[in-house]
């Protein structure tokens, strides 16, 4: 009898065991991590066979996510949103599908709608990893660098691994001077995953800021003091060389110079720093040269314009000098409008008026990428939007 019941119980037990697979097995939650881990390995036919049983089951919300999913995965942005419209859920689907709709409204370039999306989301869960990478990118698009170092700031304490966030941090300090900020984001970003790329790109900004502050020494050891020829970009060898000089290292910075221009070519960034040096030592003829050189290709930049006034002066040539001078004003005013314009979008980042302003100086000023930058984002404001 003992031996009888041991048999039924071990049967009883493998039936309920079966029991229990098969009811989590067919529970919609299950199907649904089941499908989105096949869209994840890009087996379309097993997602879409879920999601099939999904409806046929009752559980359409569940099935409209994972729809959307796959046409989000796709790029079929516009069905993805069709289907994340349909789910009627006040729950964890409906967290979900606004996160995916935040993305697909990126890809459709509707950053109003998708930052709403975003922060719809960070109301309900403020430790969205997607949702804070999403306005992030979206404010910095517009010009709100303050709030969205905020959300790069949440991105980097969220996934510790990643470099990138402390990298854009570094450069929007940067960009609003904020050197010790930034060097301290730079430094934070250079301990994370970068891609190789990259860690010269950090490398170079990190040093362009401790230059900027005079801290020549930590340039020079960031940008690798015996770097070889060839190893740094234009730029990187431009700040070595002004790293030397400012450790009055004058032979050395003149000799890092030189060589990167005859690998380099007349790149404006060396032969600006090449031309300081020239000044410096008064070799104003020789500084003339290279500072029309530059102005061929950059011809609103200020400070060389400037420079070359004051030297055709030195050399005699009031009329060039005075020439030179109209020009450097007629660039310092579109200059200061256009510092003026960056910080009334740093707290209107949504005010296309503005942004369309901003859009024709950097035109002006020849800074063309800029421009573009400007162009777009001034389509995606709408009248009533906030940081």
């Amino acid at each position: 009898m003992l031996k009888w019941f041991g048999l039924l119980l071990a049967g009883l037990t493998v039936v309920a065991g079966v029991g229990v697979r098969w009811y989590s097995t067919t529970r919609p939650d299950y199907r649904l991590r089941a499908g989105r881990e096949a869209l994840r390995q890009g087996d379309w036919s097993t997602a879409n066979e879920l999601a099939a049983l999904l409806e046929n089951s009752g559980n359409s919300d569940h099935a409209c996510l994972l729809r959307g999913d796959a046409h989000y995965r796709q790029g079929a942005w516009d069905r993805a949103l069709s289907e994340f419209n349909r789910i009627e859920d006040q729950g964890p689907l409906r967290l979900q599908a606004a996160g995916l709709s935040g993305c697909c409204l990126m890809q459709l370039k509707q950053l109003a709608a998708a930052a709403e999306a975003f922060r719809f989301v960070l109301s309900e869960a403020p430790d969205d990893l997607v949702a804070h990478r999403g306005l992030a990118a979206i404010l910095y698009d517009q010009g709100a660098l303050f709030a969205a170092a905020d959300h790069l700031e949440a991105v980097a304490r969220l996934d510790p691994r990643d470099g990138r966030p402390l990298r854009l941090l570094g450069l929007i300090f940067k960009d609003l001077e904020q050197f010790g900020d930034a060097i301290t984001a730079y430094d934070r970003a250079l301990e994370r995953e970068l891609a190789d790329a990259a860690v010269l790109e950090v490398r170079v900004e990190l040093a362009t800021c401790l230059v900027r502050r005079g801290e020549f020494a930590r340039a020079l050891e960031r940008l690798g003091e015996q770097a070889l020829p060839g190893t740094l970009t234009a730029q990187g060898e431009a700040l070595r060389g002004e790293a030397l000089w400012g450790l009055e290292r004058a032979d050395e910075a003149r000799a890092v110079l030189d060589r990167a221009l005859a690998n380099y070519g007349d790149v404006p960034v060396l032969l600006r720093q090449r031309a300081r040096i020239h000044l410096a030592e008064e070799q104003v003829s020789q500084a003339v040269g290279l500072l029309r050189q530059i102005l061929e290709v950059e011809r609103h930049d200020y400070a060389s314009r400037y420079q070359l006034a004051q030297a055709l002066e030195q050399l005699g040539r009031k009329d060039e000098a005075a020439e030179q001078r109209r020009l450097a004003q007629q660039t310092q005013e579109l200059l200061t409008e256009m510092t003026k314009l960056n910080q009334q979008i740093l707290s209107e980042p949504w005010n296309a008026v503005v942004q369309a302003r901003l859009a024709v100086v950097c035109e002006q000023l020849d800074r063309h990428d800029l421009a573009r930058m400007w162009r777009q984002a001034a389509s995606a404001s709408p009248a009533a939007m906030k940081p």
